[in-house]
Protein backbone atom coordinates (compact mmCIF):
# COMPACT_ATOMS: atom_id res chain seq x y z
CA UNK A 1 0.00 0.00 0.00
CA UNK A 2 1.37 3.38 -0.93
CA UNK A 3 2.25 6.11 1.49
CA UNK A 4 0.20 9.26 1.09
CA UNK A 5 2.09 12.53 1.37
CA UNK A 6 0.30 15.84 1.50
CA UNK A 7 2.45 18.61 0.10
CA UNK A 8 1.82 22.27 0.72
CA UNK A 9 3.75 25.49 0.29
CA UNK A 10 3.41 29.11 1.29
CA UNK A 11 3.50 32.05 -1.10
CA UNK A 12 3.01 29.74 -4.05
CA UNK A 13 3.70 32.55 -6.54
CA UNK A 14 7.44 32.15 -5.88
CA UNK A 15 7.75 28.38 -5.60
CA UNK A 16 5.78 25.17 -5.54
CA UNK A 17 6.46 21.51 -4.88
CA UNK A 18 6.20 18.67 -7.37
CA UNK A 19 6.67 14.91 -7.21
CA UNK A 20 7.53 14.02 -10.83
CA UNK A 21 9.01 10.60 -10.08
CA UNK A 22 7.75 9.51 -6.67
CA UNK A 23 5.61 10.98 -3.88
CA UNK A 24 8.55 10.21 -1.61
CA UNK A 25 10.92 12.39 -3.69
CA UNK A 26 9.55 15.95 -3.88
CA UNK A 27 11.22 18.86 -5.68
CA UNK A 28 11.13 22.60 -5.00
CA UNK A 29 10.39 24.43 -8.26
CA UNK A 30 11.41 28.08 -8.58
CA UNK A 31 8.50 30.11 -9.99
CA UNK A 32 10.06 33.51 -9.27
CA UNK A 33 12.30 35.73 -11.38
CA UNK A 34 15.10 35.49 -8.81
CA UNK A 35 17.53 32.72 -7.83
CA UNK A 36 16.63 30.69 -4.72
CA UNK A 37 19.67 30.13 -2.53
CA UNK A 38 18.17 28.26 0.44
CA UNK A 39 14.90 26.93 1.77
CA UNK A 40 13.43 25.73 5.05
CA UNK A 41 11.07 22.76 5.25
CA UNK A 42 9.57 20.36 7.73
CA UNK A 43 7.34 17.29 7.73
CA UNK A 44 4.59 16.17 10.04
CA UNK A 45 3.46 12.57 10.39
CA UNK A 46 0.95 10.91 12.73
CA UNK A 47 2.29 10.19 16.17
CA UNK A 48 1.64 6.46 15.86
CA UNK A 49 4.33 6.16 13.22
CA UNK A 50 6.83 8.81 14.19
CA UNK A 51 8.11 10.88 17.06
CA UNK A 52 5.54 13.67 17.49
CA UNK A 53 6.30 17.18 16.33
CA UNK A 54 7.96 18.86 13.40
CA UNK A 55 11.11 17.41 11.90
CA UNK A 56 13.00 20.21 10.18
CA UNK A 57 15.19 20.07 7.13
CA UNK A 58 17.01 22.97 5.46
CA UNK A 59 19.05 23.05 2.28
CA UNK A 60 21.41 25.85 1.33
CA UNK A 61 23.77 26.68 -1.51
CA UNK A 62 26.37 27.41 1.18
CA UNK A 63 26.28 23.77 2.31
CA UNK A 64 29.36 23.04 0.22
CA UNK A 65 32.45 24.76 -1.15
CA UNK A 66 31.50 24.34 -4.81
CA UNK A 67 28.90 25.89 -7.09
CA UNK A 68 27.38 22.69 -8.42
CA UNK A 69 25.42 19.93 -6.75
CA UNK A 70 23.47 16.97 -8.03
CA UNK A 71 20.46 18.17 -6.01
CA UNK A 72 19.99 21.28 -8.18
CA UNK A 73 18.65 21.17 -11.72
CA UNK A 74 18.17 23.92 -14.31
CA UNK A 75 14.84 24.45 -16.07
CA UNK A 76 16.03 22.15 -18.87
CA UNK A 77 16.81 19.38 -16.37
CA UNK A 78 20.59 19.75 -16.57
CA UNK A 79 22.82 20.19 -13.54
CA UNK A 80 23.03 23.75 -12.26
CA UNK A 81 26.34 25.61 -12.46
CA UNK A 82 25.46 28.55 -10.27
CA UNK A 83 24.74 29.39 -6.63
CA UNK A 84 21.18 28.18 -5.99
CA UNK A 85 18.39 27.38 -8.42
CA UNK A 86 17.62 29.91 -11.14
CA UNK A 87 14.07 30.70 -12.34
CA UNK A 88 12.43 27.51 -13.55
CA UNK A 89 15.04 25.35 -11.84
CA UNK A 90 14.42 22.55 -9.35
CA UNK A 91 15.89 21.59 -5.99
CA UNK A 92 15.55 17.89 -5.32
CA UNK A 93 14.64 17.36 -1.68
CA UNK A 94 15.76 14.40 0.43
CA UNK A 95 13.34 11.49 0.48
CA UNK A 96 10.35 12.03 2.73
CA UNK A 97 10.11 9.49 5.55
CA UNK A 98 7.12 7.24 5.56
CA UNK A 99 5.75 4.12 7.11
CA UNK A 100 2.86 1.67 7.00
CA UNK A 101 1.44 0.89 10.42
CA UNK A 102 -0.91 -2.06 10.95
CA UNK A 103 -1.24 -2.39 7.16
CA UNK A 104 -2.76 1.07 6.96
CA UNK A 105 -1.53 4.00 4.92
CA UNK A 106 0.10 6.75 6.93
CA UNK A 107 -0.38 10.27 5.61
CA UNK A 108 2.47 12.72 6.11
CA UNK A 109 2.56 16.42 5.37
CA UNK A 110 5.60 18.11 3.89
CA UNK A 111 5.80 21.88 3.89
CA UNK A 112 8.33 24.40 2.65
CA UNK A 113 7.77 27.37 4.91
CA UNK A 114 10.49 29.81 3.79
CA UNK A 115 12.83 30.51 0.91
CA UNK A 116 15.86 32.75 0.65
CA UNK A 117 16.94 34.52 -2.55
CA UNK A 118 20.50 35.38 -3.57
CA UNK A 119 19.91 39.11 -3.00
CA UNK A 120 19.04 38.52 0.67
CA UNK A 121 15.30 38.95 0.24
CA UNK A 122 13.06 36.15 1.44
CA UNK A 123 9.50 34.88 1.60
CA UNK A 124 7.64 32.77 4.09
CA UNK A 125 7.95 32.42 7.84
CA UNK A 126 10.43 34.93 9.29
CA UNK A 127 11.34 32.63 12.18
CA UNK A 128 12.39 29.97 9.68
CA UNK A 129 14.45 32.51 7.74
CA UNK A 130 16.10 33.42 11.03
CA UNK A 131 16.87 29.72 11.52
CA UNK A 132 18.37 29.51 8.02
CA UNK A 133 20.68 32.37 8.90
CA UNK A 134 21.59 30.72 12.22
CA UNK A 135 22.55 27.60 10.30
CA UNK A 136 24.73 29.74 8.05
CA UNK A 137 26.37 31.22 11.13
CA UNK A 138 27.24 27.67 12.16
CA UNK A 139 28.65 26.91 8.72
CA UNK A 140 30.76 30.06 8.82
CA UNK A 141 32.04 29.28 12.33
CA UNK A 142 33.30 25.83 11.32
CA UNK A 143 34.74 26.99 8.00
CA UNK A 144 36.70 29.69 9.83
CA UNK A 145 37.83 27.14 12.41
CA UNK A 146 39.21 24.81 9.74
CA UNK A 147 40.72 27.68 7.79
CA UNK A 148 43.00 28.31 10.77
CA UNK A 149 43.74 24.60 11.24
CA UNK A 150 44.76 24.18 7.60
CA UNK A 151 46.98 27.25 7.70
CA UNK A 152 50.18 25.40 8.60
CA UNK A 153 53.47 26.42 7.03
CA UNK A 154 55.40 23.50 5.58
CA UNK A 155 52.98 20.79 6.83
CA UNK A 156 54.23 17.24 7.28
CA UNK A 157 52.34 13.91 7.43
CA UNK A 158 52.06 14.10 11.22
CA UNK A 159 50.05 17.33 10.86
CA UNK A 160 47.62 15.48 8.62
CA UNK A 161 47.17 12.71 11.22
CA UNK A 162 46.56 15.31 13.94
CA UNK A 163 43.88 17.05 11.87
CA UNK A 164 42.17 13.74 11.13
CA UNK A 165 41.87 12.96 14.85
CA UNK A 166 40.66 16.49 15.60
CA UNK A 167 37.97 16.21 12.92
CA UNK A 168 36.65 12.94 14.36
CA UNK A 169 36.57 14.27 17.93
CA UNK A 170 35.00 17.58 16.97
CA UNK A 171 32.27 15.93 14.89
CA UNK A 172 31.35 13.52 17.68
CA UNK A 173 31.11 16.32 20.23
CA UNK A 174 28.92 18.43 17.99
CA UNK A 175 26.58 15.57 17.13
CA UNK A 176 26.10 14.90 20.83
CA UNK A 177 25.18 18.54 21.39
CA UNK A 178 22.87 18.63 18.35
CA UNK A 179 20.98 15.52 19.49
CA UNK A 180 20.10 17.23 22.77
CA UNK A 181 18.63 20.22 20.94
CA UNK A 182 16.88 18.02 18.36
CA UNK A 183 14.63 16.31 20.89
CA UNK A 184 13.85 19.61 22.57
CA UNK A 185 12.80 21.07 19.20
CA UNK A 186 10.20 18.40 18.40
CA UNK A 187 7.55 20.14 20.48
CA UNK A 188 8.36 23.61 19.16
CA UNK A 189 6.44 25.42 16.45
CA UNK A 190 9.66 27.11 15.33
CA UNK A 191 13.23 25.90 15.25
CA UNK A 192 15.23 26.88 18.34
CA UNK A 193 18.25 28.71 16.93
CA UNK A 194 20.56 26.26 18.69
CA UNK A 195 19.45 23.44 16.40
CA UNK A 196 20.22 25.01 12.99
CA UNK A 197 23.42 26.58 14.34
CA UNK A 198 24.86 23.21 15.39
CA UNK A 199 23.50 21.58 12.27
CA UNK A 200 25.48 24.09 10.22
CA UNK A 201 28.69 23.32 12.10
CA UNK A 202 28.14 19.61 11.62
CA UNK A 203 27.56 20.14 7.88
CA UNK A 204 31.09 21.50 7.54
CA UNK A 205 32.80 19.15 9.97
CA UNK A 206 31.42 15.99 8.40
CA UNK A 207 32.74 17.20 5.04
CA UNK A 208 36.18 17.83 6.49
CA UNK A 209 36.15 14.50 8.33
CA UNK A 210 35.30 12.78 5.05
CA UNK A 211 38.04 14.61 3.12
CA UNK A 212 40.77 13.52 5.53
CA UNK A 213 39.35 10.19 6.76
CA UNK A 214 41.90 8.00 4.99
CA UNK A 215 45.02 6.96 6.92
CA UNK A 216 47.57 8.38 4.51
CA UNK A 217 51.28 8.99 4.87
CA UNK A 218 54.10 10.66 3.01
CA UNK A 219 53.35 12.47 -0.25
CA UNK A 220 49.73 11.23 -0.39
CA UNK A 221 49.01 12.79 3.00
CA UNK A 222 50.48 16.12 1.92
CA UNK A 223 48.47 16.17 -1.31
CA UNK A 224 45.27 15.45 0.61
CA UNK A 225 46.14 18.21 3.06
CA UNK A 226 46.68 20.70 0.23
CA UNK A 227 43.46 19.71 -1.51
CA UNK A 228 41.46 20.02 1.72
CA UNK A 229 43.06 23.39 2.51
CA UNK A 230 42.11 24.60 -0.98
CA UNK A 231 38.48 23.44 -0.51
CA UNK A 232 38.22 25.26 2.82
CA UNK A 233 39.69 28.45 1.32
CA UNK A 234 37.19 28.29 -1.53
CA UNK A 235 34.33 27.68 0.91
CA UNK A 236 35.42 30.63 3.05
CA UNK A 237 35.55 32.94 0.05
CA UNK A 238 32.13 31.73 -1.08
CA UNK A 239 30.67 32.70 2.31
CA UNK A 240 32.49 36.03 2.55
CA UNK A 241 31.27 37.15 -0.89
CA UNK A 242 27.68 35.91 -0.52
CA UNK A 243 25.32 38.89 -0.82
CA UNK A 244 22.39 37.25 0.94
CA UNK A 245 24.61 36.30 3.88
CA UNK A 246 25.80 39.89 4.19
CA UNK A 247 22.33 41.41 3.95
CA UNK A 248 20.74 39.02 6.43
CA UNK A 249 23.62 39.49 8.88
CA UNK A 250 22.61 43.14 9.02
CA UNK A 251 18.99 42.21 9.73
CA UNK A 252 19.51 39.32 12.16
CA UNK A 253 22.12 39.37 14.94
CA UNK A 254 24.77 36.69 14.28
CA UNK A 255 24.37 33.47 16.24
CA UNK A 256 27.39 32.13 18.14
CA UNK A 257 28.13 29.11 20.31
CA UNK A 258 27.66 31.24 23.42
CA UNK A 259 24.45 32.92 22.27
CA UNK A 260 22.63 29.59 21.76
CA UNK A 261 23.40 28.22 25.20
CA UNK A 262 20.09 27.58 27.01
CA UNK A 263 20.67 30.21 29.67
CA UNK A 264 21.46 32.88 27.07
CA UNK A 265 18.49 31.97 24.87
CA UNK A 266 16.22 32.31 27.88
CA UNK A 267 17.64 35.77 28.62
CA UNK A 268 16.84 36.89 25.07
CA UNK A 269 13.16 35.94 25.30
Amino acid sequence: MALLIAISSMNAQSWHLETPYSPRSPEVVNDSHKTIEAYSSFHLCPNKAFTPGKIWHDQDALDSSGITTGDMKAADGKQMHSIGIEPGGRWIMPGTPGQIVNEKEISCELQVDAILFTDGSYEGDEASVRALQARRDGIRASVNYWSEKFNIENPDPSDFATLRNQAKDRLKQERDIFDKYLYAALNSETQPLSMPYWNGRIQVDQNVEHWISDSLSGEKALKNYQRSASDIARWQKKIETDISMQNLSAEFPPVTEDSVKPENLAAQE
